[in-house]
């Protein structure tokens, strides 16, 4: 009797109950609850973890727009390279922008309500303690699949910072080189003119100094002194008018003409030709020209001096 009872439960075979954990899902759901419900359960968690990737991708999004990046998937090509730097190109990357990003929150919206749906029947099927473990197995794929798209965003999002940095970096070499040659150009064009010898006419009888014809290079308004010596001035264009016109320099007595300005009797009188006129005219001109240039600079050299 005893024999048969140990035959007996010897060959009858003690069904191992399997515990819900993370590696045993799918298993445990499909042998305790049938094929729908481990459908049904691995549509959810696939469900969720696309949810939490593009919640993620948004995130990069607008990261990206806070600190003015395109993404590397927006920097298209075209056939003409310089298209690349005209407003609409940069017009089109920014529509496109826009647009993935609400298509994003359209898609999370989406998703979100067919998670709910599923939640439900899931709950129906369940029993709260079985929905509590798959709350908690769920949790932990989430965080595991939430940390990975986060260290991809982050370095993607590096390396677009990099790309930026490196081309502030080769723009502003670039305006540097430019603005050293610039500066290198204008100096040489300075000096060659500089160099350049200018034309000056001597109307005096005596040869120039160097200094005096660095000087006269210069301008009528250039004044190396900081004042003017209008009597010497005034006379050296009146030995320049004589040396030009031709007369002779004559000694006239000029106090008869103080005594008595309108008494024109028995007093020296110098008649001038049209041409020599015209040539007095021009030279006086030219001095008053000179006068008034030069007390201009005068001036503002004393107040950038101040």
């Amino acid at each position: 009797m005893n024999s048969n009872i140990n035959d007996t439960t010897l060959n009858t075979v003690i069904p191992i109950q399997i515990p819900l954990t993370k590696p045993t899902r799918f298993l445990f759901i499909k042998e305790n609850y049938g094929h729908d419900s481990y459908k049904l359960y691995q549509y959810y968690e696939k469900t969720t973890l696309k949810f939490v990737r593009l919640l993620t991708d948004l995130d990069f999004l607008k990261k990206c727009k806070e600190n003015y990046l395109i993404p590397k998937f927006l920097q298209f090509k075209v056939a003409n390279t310089m298209l690349l730097y005209t407003r609409a190109y940069q017009q089109c990357q920014n529509i496109l922008f826009k647009e993935e990003i609400n298509q994003k929150k359209k898609q999370i919206k989406y998703l979100s309500m067919i998670l709910d749906n599923i939640y439900d029947e899931l709950s129906n099927i369940f029993p709260p303690l079985v929905m509590s473990k798959i709350h908690e197995i769920i949790d932990e794929i989430q965080y595991y699949e939430r940390n990975v798209k986060y260290q991809t965003h982050v370095n993607k999002f590096q390396t677009l910072i990099n790309i930026r940095y490196k081309e502030e970096q080769k723009r502003n070499n670039q305006r540097a080189f430019l603005y050293v040659q610039s500066i290198h150009k204008t100096r040489n064009n300075n000096d060659n003119e500089e160099d350049k010898p200018k034309l000056l006419w001597n109307f005096s009888n005596r040869h120039l100094t160097e200094e005096e014809h660095k000087v006269l290079e210069k301008g009528m308004s250039y004044n190396r002194l900081g004042n003017i010596n209008r009597s010497q001035i005034i006379s050296n264009v009146e030995h320049l008018f004589h040396q030009a016109s031709g007369i002779q320099k004559e000694s006239m007595d000029f106090k008869k003409w103080d005594n008595d300005p309108d008494d024109s009797s028995n007093k020296e009188v110098r008649v001038l030709e049209p041409r020599q006129l015209s040539l007095a005219a021009d030279l006086k001109n030219a001095t008053q020209t000179f006068f008034t240039q030069a007390e201009l600079s005068i001036k503002s050299r004393k107040k950038k001096r101040c």
